[in-house]
Order: C-alpha cells, then sequence, then structure tokens
C-alpha cells in the first residue's frame, strides 16, 4: 500500500475545505511523486491524475486545481 503525502501547504492546511477535498488534493500529489518514482507503473499513475484533472474540470473546481499547483511547490519530489 502506498502511503499518501502529508498536505504541507499552510493555505490549504488552514482552509475550510472538506477533509475530502483534502484528501483528493493528497491523492493527486501522492500520485504524481509515485509517477515519477516508479517509472514502470507510471501509466497507471497518470490515469488516475487524468481523471482527477478532468473530474475537476467537469465540476468546474478551479479552485482545487489551484491549490493542487500551490501543494506541488512544497514537495521536493516534484521540483
Amino acid at each position: 500500500m502506498i502511503k499518501p503525502v502529508e498536505l504541507k501547504s499552510p493555505k490549504i492546511l488552514n482552509s475550510n475545505m472538506t477533509s475530502e477535498e483534502k484528501e483528493l488534493i493528497e491523492l493527486f500529489i501522492t500520485c504524481a511523486i509515485q509517477k515519477r518514482i516508479n517509472r514502470a507503473k507510471a501509466k497507471y499513475f497518470d490515469g488516475i491524475l487524468s481523471g482527477i484533472a478532468k473530474t475537476l474540470k467537469i465540476l468546474g473546481r478551479k479552485d482545487i486545481n489551484d491549490l493542487i499547483a500551490i501543494e506541488y511547490l512544497y514537495h521536493d519530489e516534484l521540483n
């Protein structure tokens, strides 16, 4: 089992987002890191990332997409 990353961005940690919204961001960041670390399974993680991104777009949740971009900056594995 892959351990989800911990959120580090103060903007997310101090927000009034639901636990489900925060969990979605954790999942996205975890998959992005695993895609880079585990090249053999990159296509599977890419599928999850694409699914989350498309769902957020359909739901009109640009705010969560923006927060994901902010959270990226707090994880050395993604920079």
